[in-house]
């Protein structure tokens, strides 16, 4: 290994061309310390300022880059103030929480946000929110800082509610089985309401309009039918095409009632 060294009162300047540490390296140290000043690593390029064993292109260590020029391209480098004074324009820190300072919205993979947060991806578009505490987990809507509705997960039993903050529990769903609530938050069928009416409406006008319910299976689609059509209340079955087996129809103020086949009372035959 060839060593050479330049001595002066304050430095030691080497240029080290072989050996296996220190092969082609340049270092200024400190001529009393030996601590180093500035140094090339001969076999990987790094430099390092402060330390003989830098780890990148250049490693700065225990100290500070001062005077760094604006940065215009996205791999220039910039001090720490220059990033701070750049974030804290939209960003303002206030003890553990973080806001945004300005007027503007917030785009997660859009640059032009249309809302106070958009969230954009290609596929699978969701915002995940995991609670580690057995504790409600969810959103909150409020109106000019007035809470209104609650949509939540009651912790470790994960059902979803939605609450109303004026009338209370609104809607449950069971995540065991799938059963919806309104008016309760223990459904037991698929859908139980409780505490008010259920009003079906057609779309059409009074006279034509049809609304029901269909009674049946997977397998073998709608067996029964309780439709209203007009002034008359029918029940049908599907083996006549839905022909009325029972109905309860209203004229000029009299309530009448007819049925297709025998009527049983107390007998099904």
């Amino acid at each position: 290994m060839r060593t050479f060294f330049i001595l002066c009162a304050t430095f030691i300047l080497t240029v080290m061309s072989a050996g296996a540490a220190y092969a082609r390296n340049f270092i200024i140290q400190n001529a009393t310390t030996s601590s180093p000043y500035f140094m090339v690593n001969g076999t990987s390029g790094y430099i390092g300022i402060g330390t003989s064993t830098p780890a990148g292109r250049l490693d700065v260590a225990n100290g500070s880059i001062v005077n760094v020029g604006t940065p215009i391209n996205p791999l220039d480098a910039a001090t720490k103030n220059y990033v701070d004074s750049s974030v804290g324009s939209f960003w303002v820190a206030n003890g553990t929480s973080i806001y945004n300072a300005n007027a503007g919205n917030v785009g997660i993979g859009t640059t032009n946000p249309g809302y106070p947060l958009v969230v954009q991806v290609g596929s699978d578009a969701r915002i995940s929110i995991n609670q580690t505490s057995n504790n409600n987990y969810g959103y909150n809507l409020s109106y000019n800082g007035t809470r209104q509705w609650d949509i939540y997960s009651n912790g470790s039993g994960g059902d979803l509610n939605f609450y109303s903050q004026t009338a209370g529990n609104a809607m449950t769903i069971l995540q065991s089985s799938g059963n919806v609530g309104i008016g309760t938050t223990g459904p037991g069928s698929k859908l139980d309401i409780r505490g008010g009416e259920l009003n079906l409406q057609s779309s059409g006008n009074y006279s034509s309009g049809t609304t029901g319910i269909y009674f049946g299976s997977a397998d073998a689609g709608g067996l029964f039918k309780l439709d209203y059509t007009g002034d008359s209340l029918s029940f049908k079955n599907s083996w006549s095409e839905y022909r009325d087996q029972f109905v309860l129809s209203r004229a000029n103020g009299t309530l009448n009632a007819w049925f297709t086949g025998n009527v049983g009372i107390g007998t099904t035959s």
